[in-house]
């Protein structure tokens, strides 16, 4: 049955709700007003799609007025277009006090979802912080909604208890019209109790990603990236505790503030409590920032494991408060100052992501963090009792969670590497079938390799071409070889050492290998060649981007380290050292030409860093990496179907 209520709403018996509970579809503010007059428990307020102008004459701080009960939330939910877009209440124009949906102490037990805010500011007559909703109330659901481009995105006050967003979308909030006496951030929370889960956070303009003053913050399974200030900060309180699990926090370059996590901002008598941090990926962007720093006013005890700190820093800790620090089983990034209580760790150049600026922080197969982790963990709960703890969820782009798959060993980070899992929905199904019959390429070859945290490595001999030399240099060529300690496949040679050397203009005729690398940034990046020189005469190499030679002569080429085996040089003949300049981002091919016969090529590696010198990192995923390519030779073949019988499970 259908009939009007009052003005643009619409009153509906539906049997899918409790017993005597009403379903109210509204299409205008004024009809969402009335439903919220006289709604109650177990009711349900449904916003047809369209834009609903907030204007200050319509005062959003006296939209709510009633509470459900915890068996039988008021829900108000957004119905989708076909596209799947929301509901937009958009307050360009309007002077918003605090929040579009402002939510009183004794507006309690609310459910909604699917609805998105934009454009809430309090200039010029009120303070400059308003958000999508400002929350006093407890019991308070936000799920799989939208909030950006207000002055913060979410407010909540210490009046509030047991709020969740879930599966939201918080970004570019902040205030940034003028002077402003504070910092506004993506989240500004000051609950009892909050949870956030499956969130995807980014690009705080002004302040924070995430700041609490909560008693206790429940962080599970969240994308954090492109923040303006902190990353993620526990400004004050937590007196019972937080749990951040099963999260990525990357950090902006480009950030005023260096610090990743922040634990006290020096306000309210710093932050206390204990931080357990389990399975997260934290990954840096400079070499100043500090992945976990602490206030001397804060007294915080912090526990991680199973959690991914890499990056450009080896900066560790800012600690200047007190409190314990221990933890097992994390991946550190080379060179970091790992204080005593923490054991089983594990020291890398790079952990081995598929590609960070890419969005993809999962395993590629040959990373030290699979199968490194460890179980049995607990956490400091809310009530002070150590409760086991395990992460099940990761995150799934955008603004969801997937389980995290089991597999008897834990893996090291946010992700945990399953072969076959093409759609990264935590099984092995017909659902990644189909991905991997789309995919099929043959045996074709050529790899395209990814730029990720900062640099991009390959072997030699998995060049994407290799072309015989022609001209003055035919019968010459770069020949895969195996042994004399090279690493992965082997290395390549130009053969045969009779002495040769090529100069401009015939350098296009000498042999070449083509290396396709995607690289995510553009700008100068730095050439490193491990590799052995037989003599004097078989030290140098030509280089260039995109079919292009930079050197011209063995006076100013690559240099390859003499010695009695490969190793590492960054350096040209002239005592400059050999660069690429990208222009843009994208694919582009990176090549190298034989200059002198006799050089022989383990690896190459190119990094945007000046001051980075490498050890032996990881080779850098594919294109194809974590999707179909299970052995990862770069293509995708009757071998690739072969594996994925082997690892096929049926269901997620």
């Amino acid at each position: 049955m259908l009939r009007s209520v009052v003005p643009g709403v619409l009153l509906v018996v539906c049997t899918s709700l409790p017993a005597g509970a009403t379903v109210y579809e509204v299409s205008s503010i004024s009809g969402l007003k009335a439903a919220l007059d006289v709604v109650g428990p177990g009711d349900e307020i449904r916003v047809a799609y369209g834009v609903y102008q907030v204007t200050t004459a319509q005062d959003t701080k006296h939209w709510f007025h009633n509470s459900g009960t915890a068996a039988q939330p008021i829900r108000i939910i957004g119905v989708l277009n076909e596209q799947g877009q929301r509901p937009v209440f958009d307050a360009e124009g309007a002077t918003i006090d605090r929040g579009i949906f402002y939510m009183w102490n004794y507006n309690n037990h609310y459910v909604v979802e699917n609805l998105e805010f934009c454009n809430a500011s309090g200039a010029p007559y009120l303070s400059l912080n308003a958000a999508a909703a400002y929350i006093h109330g407890s019991d308070i659901t936000f799920r799989n909604c939208y909030s950006h481009d207000n002055e913060n995105g979410w407010f909540s006050t210490s009046y509030s208890d047991d709020v969740l967003l879930e599966f939201c979308e918080t970004a570019y909030n902040g205030y940034v019209g003028g002077a402003s006496t504070d910092l506004t951030h993506n989240h500004y929370m000051a609950s009892e109790k909050l949870t956030v889960r499956g969130c995807y956070i980014h690009h705080s303009l002004h302040g924070q990603n995430f700041k609490s003053r909560c008693t206790h913050v429940v962080f599970e399974g969240n994308w954090v990236s492109d923040d303006r200030n902190y990353c993620w900060e526990l400004a004050s309180n937590n007196y019972r505790n937080s749990l951040l699990i099963g999260s990525v926090i990357i950090k902006n370059r480009s950030a005023d503030n260096p610090r990743i996590i922040g634990l006290g901002d020096g306000t309210s008598g710093g932050t206390h409590g204990a931080l357990t941090m389990i399975n997260n990926t934290i990954v840096s962007a400079a070499s100043n920032n500090e992945y976990v720093w602490c206030h001397s006013y804060s007294t915080v005890d912090l526990y991680m494991y199973n959690n991914v700190l890499a990056g450009p820093s080896v900066q560790l800790f800012g600690w200047n408060g007190s409190g314990s620090r221990s933890g097992s089983h994390n991946w550190f990034q080379e060179g970091m100052a790992v204080p005593p209580g923490f054991t089983d760790s594990i020291f890398g150049e790079q952990p081995g992501f598929i590609h960070v600026e890419g969005g993809d922080c999962h395993l590629i197969p040959t990373s030290a963090c699979r199968d490194a982790g460890t179980g049995g963990l607990q956490w400091l709960n809310y009530d002070g009792v150590w409760e086991s703890c395990l992460a099940t969820t990761q995150y799934v782009a955008e603004a969801h969670v997937a389980p995290r798959p089991v597999d008897g060993a834990i893996d090291i980070g946010a992700y945990e590497y399953l072969r076959g899992d093409i759609d990264q929905d935590g099984g092995v199904d017909l659902d990644d079938y189909a991905l991997l019959a789309e995919s099929i390429t043959g045996p074709v070859g050529g790899r395209v390799f990814r730029e990720s945290q900062w640099m991009v490595v390959m072997e030699a001999e998995h060049a994407s071409a290799r072309v015989p030399g022609s001209g003055a240099a035919a019968g010459h060529a770069w020949e895969v070889l195996t042994g004399d300690g090279s690493l992965g496949d082997g290395y390549v040679q130009a053969l045969p050492d009779e002495g040769l050397s090529v100069s401009a203009p015939q350098i296009g005729s000498s042999p070449h290998l083509e290396f396709q690398v995607e690289f995510a940034g553009w700008g100068t990046y730095y050439l490193w060649l491990k590799g052995w020189a037989p003599d004097a005469e078989g030290e140098a190499v030509h280089f260039g981007l995109n079919g292009s030679p930079i050197s011209t002569s063995p006076a100013d080429a690559a240099l390859l380290a003499g010695g009695s085996g490969f190793e590492w040089l960054s350096q040209r003949a002239n005592t400059g050292r050999p660069s690429v300049t990208v222009a843009a981002p994208g694919v582009h091919t990176v090549d190298l030409w034989m200059c002198q016969d006799g050089a022989r090529i383990d690896r190459l590696l190119l990094t945007f860093y000046p001051t980075y010198t490498p050890g032996d990192p990881l080779e850098s995923a594919t294109l194809l990496s974590g999707g179909p390519d299970l052995d990862d030779d770069g293509n995708v073949d009757l071998v690739d179907i072969g594996l994925f019988a082997q690892d096929f499970t049926g269901s997620p």
